[in-house]
């Protein structure tokens, strides 16, 4: 992710609900002055000002609440009506307090459906790749949040499920194994079943799916496996999309003949 300046939206960036309020000077809505600066003690307590803010303290004490601010609730029930500038600089000061330790990430719109998404497979190869699709659910909140790198390792994680069951389903054992090293024990049962399987639609049909699915594997690692595993290549959210929507896709395909 690109570092963002103190002020800029971006994907990822943690916000406390003070820099919100200051970033949309919602404050101004309350009627209060200037409560955006670093200090209350700018405002200016006149007669008319206190009965300007003898009208929006209970706003602001409903706006509290609802953002479960319970210190500032509390003290404000206690002085609904504060009549000089310290009193009111206490509560505004509370108010701050309590919003500096309530945080929020930011997630773009145009990104935010990726969040903890835990649909990227459909229900049969959800079923039949349980574990990848959990991994696909944490490649898509990496995904949201702006950890585009992050993503392609759980896309690559997703990927492994798949590998095993077509390793489990040729007969071979895959636990530790580099991917370079399985796959080419795949491609040798795939010629081992070329030479002994009867002519035939079935026979074809096997050796297509194992080709394309070896293929495919091989695509991966050496595309992007091989790179987001060993800190070779950083990824960015255009990047990471694309891999996401492969990974999820090829999936779906080997659902159609294999499952964990």
């Amino acid at each position: 992710m690109t570092p963002c300046d103190r002020w800029q939206f971006c994907p990822g960036r943690l916000w406390s609900l003070w820099d919100i309020m200051k970033k949309i000077q919602m404050f101004s809505l309350f009627g209060l002055g200037r409560l955006a600066g670093d200090s209350a003690s700018q405002l200016s307590l006149e007669k008319i000002d206190l009965q300007r803010v003898s009208k929006t303290i209970g706003w602001l004490k409903r706006f509290c609440d609802y953002l479960d601010l319970p210190v500032s609730s509390k003290l404000i029930s206690r002085h609904p009506n504060p009549q000089s500038k310290g009193e009111l600089e206490i509560l505004l000061s509370s108010v701050r307090s309590e919003m500096e330790s309530r945080f929020f990430l930011l997630i773009p719109s145009h990104i935010a459906s990726f969040y903890d998404k835990d649909d990227f497979l459909t229900g049969v190869a959800a079923t039949a790749f349980p574990n990848s699709q959990d991994e696909l659910r944490l490649a898509g909140t990496c995904f949201a949040l702006g950890q585009n790198t992050a993503c392609v390792f759980h896309c690559m994680r997703a990927l492994e499920y798949g590998l095993g069951a077509l390793a489990k389903e040729v007969g071979v054992t895959f636990d530790i194994q580099n991917w370079q090293n399985v796959l080419d024990q795949i491609a040798k049962a795939k010629e081992e079943r070329a030479r002994t399987l009867s002519r035939g639609p079935e026979k074809n049909e096997q050796l297509q799916f194992l080709s394309e699915a070896i293929a495919e594997f091989r695509h991966f690692k050496d595309g992007w496996r091989n790179y987001v595993s060993h800190n070779k290549i950083k990824y960015d959210e255009s990047q990471a999309q694309k891999v996401l929507e492969h990974v999820a896709s090829f999936i779906e395909i080997l659902s159609a003949h294999l499952k964990e």
